[in-house]
Order: C-alpha cells, then sequence, then structure tokens
C-alpha cells in the first residue's frame, strides 16, 4: 500500500462575502480537515474593499475530493464556489495590498 501523495495545491475562491478575511478561510478549511498554507482575499488597491474572490493554497492528496466536500460551504451566510487555480501567481505579483486591519 502506497501513501497518498500530498501536495501545494492552489484554489480560487469565488463569491466571498465582502467582509469575509484570509482569516475566515483559514478556518473554514480548517474546520473541514485541510491544511491551509496561505490564503488571500483580492482587494481593491485604492479603497482596500475585498473584490470577492480570493485563494487558498492547501496540503492536499486529492484536489477532486477538496473541490467536492468545500463548494458551497458558507463563509459568512454566503456559500462558496472553489476551483484548482490557474491565475493565483497573478495575483500574487501584482503584490495586492494585506488585508486592512482596523
Amino acid at each position: 500500500m502506497t501513501k497518498p501523495r500530498f501536495e501545494e495545491q492552489t484554489f480560487f475562491i469565488g463569491n466571498l462575502h465582502f467582509d469575509a478575511s484570509e482569516s475566515d478561510l483559514t478556518k473554514v478549511f480548517r474546520d473541514n480537515g485541510y491544511r491551509v498554507g496561505t490564503t488571500k482575499v483580492a482587494r481593491e488597491k485604492s479603497t482596500g474593499r475585498s473584490m470577492g474572490f480570493g485563494f487558498v493554497t492547501v496540503l492536499c492528496d486529492n484536489s477532486d475530493d477538496l473541490l467536492s466536500v468545500m463548494y458551497g460551504v458558507e463563509v459568512i451566510d454566503r456559500p462558496i464556489r472553489v476551483q484548482v487555480s490557474t491565475s493565483a501567481r497573478l495575483y500574487n505579483d501584482k503584490k495586492l495590498p494585506p488585508e486592512n486591519k482596523s
């Protein structure tokens, strides 16, 4: 029997409530048994307001399982959409402003 191969994978998270924070995303993924590396909520540069989407990097062995578990999970009373990310690097390279701590 072979051990599952865990890899770090980044997922696009859509339909985020505008008040959702990185810690909200981290908590919901951890509460569902996932090891979270990083989270990022995309924010408007000028206002710091959420753009309604973000990214979560998770250590997992099967992205299909994660998608079926996490798709539709509620974060601040809104069901999130989860997809394997193809564009997280683009947003990371733009150096989105940090989460507003006020």
